[in-house]
């Protein structure tokens, strides 16, 4: 699903992509304050210029469903971002949910609120959602809620929580770390049906494929958002801004171009695709 809008017309989804986020930047300077050095990085003009070939497209897309229908399936939320992610704010009432999780995974999707609204306006009540087994977080939005592999859950919400763009140099032990909460928690068949390497695999392969469906679906919205010299920027260039310069460094940290040649290579040698997961 992620990659059909990209494939309808690969080539010209980046194109106008890329020159939205320029126009946006030359018309109020600032507006996606380091976007223009990731879409220079090599690691994304390496990715894109494979992925804008339809055939390798279409080898990629092929070997990756290949790859992700394998795995043992779970019941994924779909967009674990972190405006998404609530956390219990001390009340008896379990329906009474706080602002979005701070630290490491405070959402840079969340946008700012004006400082005319209250501390107590900040809260918000979702009736009926409650907390189970004494656990503090809870999720909302499940529109993409379906079946499939834990790796893919991870790409919301690693590639855009880190504001610190160094973290990502820990982004394997991070990734290593949830496999071992997985199987701790899981059944007693992930220790062998699902590797921490399969994990890997299939967060590398699911973020390459998220961002190929951004890129296609999005540049629609870039363009009617372009700013107006003189006049405020829309509120979202705070969500772009923030959250491009971010998945370009997961992509060039988890090497996701070279993940991309790889499994495009092994379609095209008739070979099924083997762990390409990052040494």
């Amino acid at each position: 699903m992620w990659c059909d809008a990209f494939r309808a017309s690969p080539a010209e989804g980046w194109s106008r992509w890329d020159a939205a986020f320029r126009a946006a930047n030359i018309a109020v300077p600032g507006t996606a304050a380091g976007a223009e050095g990731v879409l220079e990085s090599p690691a994304v003009q390496q990715l894109m210029a494979a992925a804008c070939d339809p055939q390798k497209l279409a080898a990629f897309s092929d070997a990756a469903g290949r790859v992700l229908s394998s795995r043992p399936p779970t019941l994924i939320h779909g967009d674990c971002r972190g405006d998404n992610l609530f956390r219990k704010d001390g009340t008896d009432d379990v329906r009474r949910i706080a602002r979005p999780c701070s630290s490491a995974f405070r959402s840079l999707y969340s946008l700012a609120l004006p400082s005319s609204v209250s501390e107590a306006e900040r809260d918000v009540s979702y009736p009926g959602m409650a907390l189970s087994g004494g656990q503090v977080f809870a999720f909302i939005d499940f529109q993409m809620m379906a079946a499939g592999t834990p790796g893919a859950e991870l790409v919301q919400l690693l590639t855009g929580n880190f504001p610190n763009l160094d973290d990502f140099d820990q982004l394997e032990e991070v990734v290593a770390d949830f496999h071992a909460k997985l199987v701790a928690a899981g059944p007693d068949c992930l220790a062998s049906d699902y590797s921490s390497e399969d994990l890997m695999e299939d967060f590398r392969i699911s973020t390459i494929l998220f961002f190929l469906g951004v890129v296609g679906q999005l540049h629609p919205t870039l363009e009617a958002l372009c700013p107006v010299p003189g006049e405020a920027k829309h509120p979202l260039w705070a969500l772009f801004g923030a959250w491009f310069p971010r998945m370009g460094r997961c992509l060039q940290q988890v090497k996701c171009a070279e993940l991309f040649g790889e499994m495009v290579a092994t379609v095209e040698e008739g070979v099924p695709p083997a762990d390409a997961s990052a040494k």
